[in-house]
């Protein structure tokens, strides 16, 4: 099955079924007249709307965020096994996975964040910057990670700080 977009009328679109004839040249599959004027209808009384052939209609997604685009799955996962990795503490206990956010200053993240920051900084020059917890070479992908967890911890320490106080009362921001 095939389909291809209709305007509505409203500068919407919906998707309407086509079919490939004896030929192979498609044209639109016949649908039942008042099924798609009322799908063109709903839909521009409704606002931007998404119309399909069926009927049905929901909002457009273009203002609402776009997570599956913004994030990269592979990124994750790397750094879901990453952070799998570091869970085990010196004394041999297994912390939880949401640990980190009981609270950490943001200024321990801060320190982190630029030890390493300067880390991937000398490999991408060509250097070799070594774990001091392991006395071997990090790796690229080790380093990226830890830049992340730092960022993440120093936002979401900021966006608890925010949700608490205020935006007036955080470091970031200075209100009159």
């Amino acid at each position: 099955m095939k389909f291809s977009d209709v305007e509505t009328g409203r500068g919407g679109r919906i998707p309407q079924e086509i079919e490939e004839d004896h030929r192979g040249i498609y044209t639109p599959k016949t649908t039942p007249r008042n099924e798609l004027q009322q799908a063109q209808a709903k839909a521009s009384t409704l606002g931007p709307m998404q119309g399909f052939v069926g009927g049905a209609t929901r909002s457009a997604d273009t203002h609402k965020p776009d997570f599956e685009g913004f994030l990269s799955p592979r990124v994750l996962i790397a750094y879901g096994d990453y952070m799998h990795a570091h869970r085990r503490q010196r004394d041999g206990q297994l912390r939880d996975s949401d640990n980190w956010q009981k609270g950490i200053p943001r200024d321990k993240y801060m320190k982190s964040l630029v030890r390493h920051t300067f880390d991937l900084w000398l490999m991408h020059r060509g250097g070799r910057p070594i774990n001091p917890d392991t006395d071997r070479p990090f790796t690229r992908k080790e380093l990226m990670s830890a830049i992340m967890f730092n960022i993440m911890g120093y936002f979401h320490e900021t966006l608890k700080a925010e949700e608490m106080q205020g935006p007036c009362q955080t470091q970031e921001v200075r209100c009159e």
